[in-house]
Formats: structure tokens, sequence, C-alpha cells
């Protein structure tokens, strides 16, 4: 799964790496606490601005399902690099508030309301459903 953190793990109200903590995150990981196999890639800007170590630490109880940030740059081309150098990823979502911005990436695409993010309640329902497997296709 690849993430944003403005607009889905926090309001995207404010400046990036003004906004800790992040308020919705455990709301992300009870959602995903029994899907033990999906992992956490950031695609933020923030990974554009703090080393790998400390994205970790913002996604607290997430943390130990970090699997990484992707390279630099756009965000389609970077998520799509991500995935063709990690052939033994199956399945991927990504989470944003910005859905333009990850068109044609490679992955399913959630949309997420900029202003709720990952507490919005339809959100949740549909991630539920990809993370089940069942799933309509969302991109």
């Amino acid at each position: 799964m690849f993430t944003d953190f403005d607009g889905v793990l926090h309001s995207a109200r404010g400046s990036n790496g003004r906004m800790l903590p992040f308020e919705w995150v455990t709301i992300l990981a009870d959602e995903l606490a029994a899907f033990t196999d999906v992992g956490v890639c950031v695609h933020s800007s923030w990974r554009e601005q703090f080393a790998d170590d400390y994205l970790r630490d913002f996604l607290g109880p997430l943390a130990s399902r970090f699997a990484g940030a992707v390279p630099r740059g756009a965000k389609a081309a970077a998520i799509a690099q991500f995935l063709h150098a990690q052939p033994r990823i199956v399945d991927a979502l990504v989470l944003d508030d910005e859905p333009d911005e990850v068109r044609n990436c490679g992955a399913v695409i959630l949309p997420c309301d900029p202003q709720l993010g990952i507490s919005c309640s339809q959100t949740r329902r549909r991630l539920r459903a990809w993370l089940r497997g069942t799933a309509a296709p969302m991109s």
C-alpha cells in the first residue's frame, strides 16, 4: 500500500512538516491489523524532505510495516518505478487526496477527501473492500 501524508493521515490544511502527529494514523493501523502481509510505502512529498528513518517514525503504529519510500520525482512515475523494482508485490493500492498526481502508476487508486483523509467512513469501506479482495476498480 502506498500512502500520502497530507490529506490521508491528517488534514491537508497546513504546511508540510508542520502537521505532526498524524491524527488518523491509528485509524489506518486498525484497518490493517488483520492484514499482516500489507506493507506501507510512502509516496508523500515528505519523502523529499525527510530520511526513511523519520518517515518510519512518522507512521507511529504502522512503523513496523514501513516498506520504504518511492524515489524522488513525480508521484505516478515513482510509484511505477517502485513496483517495477519489487516484482513480489502483486496488488497495490494508493491512498492519495490528489488522485490526478498518481494516475497511471500501475496500482489501484483510492482517492481521499483532503479534509477527512482515512477518517472518512466511505474511504474506510472502500479500503476494507480492497483488503478483502472484493474491491471494484477505483481508478
